[in-house]
C-alpha cells in the first residue's frame, strides 16, 4: 500500500533570510501538507496560518490512521 503525490522541488535564488521563508513556505504548499501528516503524524505548524486558514478539523485517531506505515511513496 502507498502513495504517489507529484513532489516538488523548491529552491531561491540567493540566500536571504526573506527568499528562505519563502522557499520553506512553498515547500510546506507543495510537499509538506500532504506528507507531513503521513511521515510526522501533524501539518506544518506555520502552514495554514500563513494562508489565513484553519487547519481541516481532525477526529480523535485521524493522525494516527494518516501516519499508518507506507510501503512506498512514488514521485
Amino acid at each position: 500500500m502507498g502513495l504517489t503525490n507529484l513532489v516538488t522541488h523548491v529552491s531561491g535564488v540567493d540566500e536571504r533570510p526573506e527568499t528562505l521563508h519563502e522557499v520553506r513556505l512553498a515547500h510546506h504548499f507543495f510537499n509538506s501538507w500532504f506528507l507531513d501528516p503521513i511521515y510526522t503524524g501533524a501539518y506544518p505548524t506555520d502552514f495554514f496560518a500563513h494562508l489565513g486558514l484553519n487547519p481541516p478539523p481532525l477526529q480523535p485517531g485521524d493522525m494516527a490512521t494518516i501516519a499508518a506505515p507506507l510501503d512506498f511513496l512514488g514521485r
